[in-house]
């Protein structure tokens, strides 16, 4: 399975900071300091591989439902296709859900998604 970090490292920026960063961490130092101390995904895919959550999919013990807007400034829809075509891949239930022009809050077409949440869960968990 392709490791996701890659996309993380350099396709993946938020834009409004929501988490204060720890004293003496300047914004986005994270990235650096883990490839100072464990080199870059293809110099040690190993390591890599074993922070990634999309390692560990074919452990998910149930199916999984996807939304995502096409329009989405803070995380590209292809991380949502990937991770889809990775369950998949792995066997496991999923479905996405693409809201063609929308944001990442889904504010166009937020009744149709909780509309699909709720019957998601209404079929799953009840």
């Amino acid at each position: 399975m392709p490791i996701v970090i890659p996309d993380l490292l350099n396709r993946w920026r938020r834009r409004v900071p929501t988490i204060a960063p720890l004293p003496g961490n300047t914004r986005g130092s994270w990235r650096q300091s883990l490839t100072d101390k464990y080199g870059d995904p293809e110099a040690n895919p190993s390591f890599w591989n074993s922070i990634s959550a999309n390692s560990y999919l074919s452990e998910i013990s149930g199916p999984l439902q996807l939304h995502h807007g096409t329009a989405d400034n803070s995380v590209p829809i292809e991380f949502s296709e990937k991770l889809y075509d990775q369950l998949k891949t792995a066997g496991k239930e999923a479905e996405l859900y693409a809201y063609p022009g929308d944001d990442h809050n889904i504010t166009a077409n937020f009744r149709t998604a909780i509309q699909r949440s709720v019957e998601f869960f209404d079929k799953h968990l009840k």
